[in-house]
């Protein structure tokens, strides 16, 4: 995206141009040899990648070929461009905006859109809620054979559900954690607490993201000691589980008050 923020502002398609040779050579040195050997004097429009073309040069022509599809018949590329402005100047970010790929909205980006989070908890979270965690049903419907019992209740058929928090472990350390918190008795299946915080996740700023960061890190924990005990044979116990989800989501709040 630099790259247009150098150039686009101008009215003519040598801008362009002129913006790829300057980025080329305040990286290193390559402008002439852009012009001569891979533009051959076409314009930036009519210019094309292959294989052996560097990854710079893939991503130039991949952003122009999205503003000709998104200009379609109507419109020119440099309309397009032109409409990407604000007081006069170009936006980077309104063309982003129509250009990215756009899905559906999902309703548990709320439970986790948070700096709070961690990273590593957040992607669990999203597998979790999107259903592509490796619990065992999931990888039987991939052709594996295992036997379906979950390993920390060992009652019950292993899903996704169950885990969170149909499982009579994962209940109670994910209940007890919430309740160690200060807060009152959490929705007990993932669904229902994923609709409680897109609706109820309401007070002041620092206790939405505690709670954000608590959710987060009892489906992480959860998970892990789910792994340790199927391939370390490690097991911790529910109350000792629940504490150190509450220390990890202590220790994070501690750390970004600071």
């Amino acid at each position: 995206m630099h790259l247009i923020e150098l150039g686009i502002v101008q009215e003519h398609k040598q801008a362009l141009i002129d913006a790829i040779a300057r980025l080329e050579d305040a990286s290193d040195g390559e402008s002439a040899w852009f012009k001569h050997y891979v533009l051959k004097g076409e314009t930036i429009w009519q210019a094309t990648s292959t294989i052996s073309h560097s990854w710079f040069w893939k991503s130039v022509i991949t952003i122009k070929d999205m503003l000709v599809q998104l200009a379609g018949v109507n419109k020119t590329a440099e309309e397009v461009l032109a409409e990407c402005t604000r007081h006069g100047k170009f936006q980077v970010s309104l063309l982003y905006q129509r250009i990215r790929p756009k899905g559906d909205d999902v309703g548990w980006y709320r439970a986790i859109h948070d700096r709070a989070v961690l990273p590593k908890h957040a992607v669990i979270v999203i597998l979790a809620c999107q259903n592509k965690l490796y619990a065992i049903d999931n990888l039987q419907h991939r052709g594996f054979c295992f036997a379906n019992r979950c390993v920390l209740c060992e009652k019950e058929e292993e899903t996704t559900a169950h885990l969170f928090f149909a499982c009579s472990f994962s209940s109670w350390v994910w209940v007890a954690a919430y309740r160690r918190m200060g807060h009152f008795d959490p929705p007990n299946t993932l669904p229902q607490v994923l609709r409680w915080f897109a609706l109820y996740n309401r007070g002041a700023a620092i206790g939405k993201a505690m709670r954000r960061c608590l959710l987060a890190c009892t489906i992480y924990l959860i998970w892990r000691e789910r792994n340790d005990r199927i391939f370390q044979d490690k097991r911790t116990d529910p109350q000792a589980l629940s504490q150190k989800i509450c220390y990890v989501v202590s220790t994070r709040m501690y750390y970004l008050a600071k």
